[in-house]
């Protein structure tokens, strides 16, 4: 009996069910969905929906308390607002049955729009940029993109390009709902340029010598060019490279390229200064960092004597409360016959640079500057050396170099009270030969208690204090002998140099052995006895001699009277 009546229930439950579907799909319309969505970039907001059995649409749109009701037909639509913040719309659908609503509420966020200013547009490598957002609608992303050259997302970031080139700077802005992507801007980043190139240190063409290639450069501004340029002379009628030294009376030209460095480069308005050059031109390479400078020289004169050294002699050096002896020395040039005149001598202070007084300072060091000038028809080599009593001095020619200037730097003066060694003459003769090398020191000191010669192969000698000491160097090399004097005060030492090459002769020759002498003053003085015995001549006459011929069938000598066997 019960379970009649559950089943009765159930029955009568499915009756009501099946009723009220019939009612629902033939009753009032329904909406799914209402969903409202921004446009990016505007404050449009796009409206999309899902109806059935409608059979009109309405959606009422709030401004502030004003409702704004549009009939619509299609799929979707789409409403500008007027400002940034939340709103509600109502989607109405309606048939003969009735009305179904259904509400949607939104934000409209600000509008975003990327954009920016920067500080400059153009400039010379490193180019340093300020860049400066002007976005509407408060972004909370950055993100720049340099062109090639790089990124941030910094809001404000600066910006330094170093390579020259241009450059498209583009900034995107985002936030949670939005992006929006700037026009781009170009920075353009010229490189830096070169204003002037000095080429100097380049011998213009003479007869009878080789072409000189070591040329320097500078420029303006300072560092930014190969400091050592590639040097092609060619003969200026035809192109042609010169081989061999140069021909009389014909005109060269001389082709320097440079090259610049620290992303510099050359212009047309580049302006290039050759010493003695007649005329300058410039071809300048396609990326403007490597410039070919033609220089034309005027034809070779053969009338002009070049003069390789200059020797000047006699020049008392300074000594702490002496009087300054400033007149002329004596001069002599190889070739011969060359020097004009000889100025009287400056001294410089070396600490100041001052030529005043006529006593020598105390613990001072002087430099002794002397000018010479050539004669008409001389003129001094590029390479000119001098010697300063037997010391090496430097040189400064002038433009046209018929006159040089000689400065020589003197050992520091003695304190007041004290005496110090000095030495006032080390030479050797000869510089240069075949093993052995018998070679004679001249030495010449002042002031010195003791003397000592180191010659450089691993021996030495206590030497005379004036006077000769002969040696023989038996092994080859290079050798450097070391004169040292020394007082109980100080001490002073110089250096020479002597080359010991190999024989050239294919046999051994039978040799006696050297003899050597040793010729001493009899004071400190300075007087030296320097002539050999007639006997020293003829010993140092046999030596030669052997060194020229090969004595392998026969032996001559020489013995210590005279005689020969």
């Amino acid at each position: 009996m019960i379970l009649k009546r559950l089943i009765l229930v159930l029955l009568a439950m499915f009756l009501v069910m099946g009723c009220a579907g019939a009612v629902s799909a033939e009753g009032e319309p329904t909406i799914t969905s209402f969903v409202a969505t921004q446009e990016s970039g505007t404050l449009s907001v796009s409206f999309t929906y899902n109806i059935g059995d409608a059979t009109s649409l309405t959606i009422k749109y709030f401004e502030g308390d004003t409702e704004h009701p549009i009939s619509i037909t299609s799929d979707s639509q789409i409403h500008l607002y007027t400002e940034s913040r939340s709103y509600t719309a109502t989607l109405n659908a309606t048939n003969a049955n009735g009305t179904t609503l259904k509400s949607s509420t939104f934000t409209v966020e600000p509008i975003i729009e990327a954009s920016f200013t920067t500080n400059i547009s153009s400039g010379v490598a490193p180019l340093t940029v300020q860049f400066t957002d002007t976005s509407t609608g408060s972004p909370s992303e950055y993100n720049w993109t340099f062109g090639s050259a790089g990124t941030s997302t910094e809001k404000d970031p600066t910006y330094t390009f170093t390579t020259p080139g241009e450059y498209d700077v583009v900034l995107n802005v985002s936030t949670d709902t939005a992006y929006s992507v700037s026009t781009p801007q170009r920075i353009t980043v010229t490189p830096r340029v070169i204003t002037d190139v000095d080429i100097f240190g380049l011998d213009a063409p003479v007869s009878g010598q080789s072409p000189d290639i070591s040329a320097f450069v500078s420029s303006t501004p300072i560092g930014n060019v190969n400091l050592t340029p590639v040097v092609s002379w060619q003969f200026a009628s035809n192109g042609t490279v010169v081989s061999g030294t140069f021909a009389n009376g014909t005109i060269y030209k001389a082709i320097v390229t440079i090259e610049a460095t620290n992303d510099y480069n050359f212009t047309t308005s580049t302006g290039f200064d050759v010493d003695d050059a007649t005329s300058i031109s410039r071809v300048l390479e396609s990326n403007n960092r490597i410039v070919n400078v033609t220089c034309i020289y005027p034809a070779t004169d053969t009338g002009l004597i070049d003069i390789s050294s200059v020797s000047i002699t006699g020049v008392t050096l300074p000594v702490g409360g002496a009087t300054k002896n400033t007149t002329k020395p004596a001069v002599s040039s190889t070739p011969s016959g060359g020097i004009a005149s000889i100025s009287n001598i400056s001294w410089k202070d070396d600490s100041d640079g001052s030529t005043g007084g006529t006593v020598f300072k105390y613990e001072t060091v002087y430099k002794a500057v002397i000018t010479v000038d050539a004669k008409n028809g001389y003129r001094f080599t590029s390479g000119l050396t001098a010697t300063l009593n037997d010391k090496t001095a430097l040189v400064s020619l002038n433009d046209d170099r018929t006159s040089a200037t000689i400065t020589y730097t003197c050992t520091k003066t003695e304190a007041e009270g004290k005496i110090l060694p000095a030495i006032t003459k080390f030479t050797v003769t000869p510089t240069s030969g075949t093993a052995p090398l018998d070679v004679r020191f001249t030495i010449a000191t002042t002031n010195a208690t003791n003397v000592t010669l180191n010659f450089g192969d691993g021996t030495s000698t206590t030497s005379t204090k004036n006077g000769y000491v002969d040696h023989t160097y038996s092994t080859v090399g290079n050798f450097y002998p070391i004169l040292t004097a020394t007082n109980t005060n100080s001490s002073v030492t110089e250096t020479l140099s002597i080359l010991v090459k190999a024989p050239l002769a294919t046999s051994t020759p039978t040799q006696t052995a050297a003899v050597k002498s040793l010729t001493t003053s009899s004071a400190e003085t300075g007087n030296m006895s320097m002539i050999p015995a007639p006997l020293d001549i003829i010993k140092e006459f046999m030596h030669l001699f052997y060194s020229i011929f090969d004595p392998a069938n026969y032996l001559f000598a020489v013995n210590e009277s005279g005689n020969t066997s």
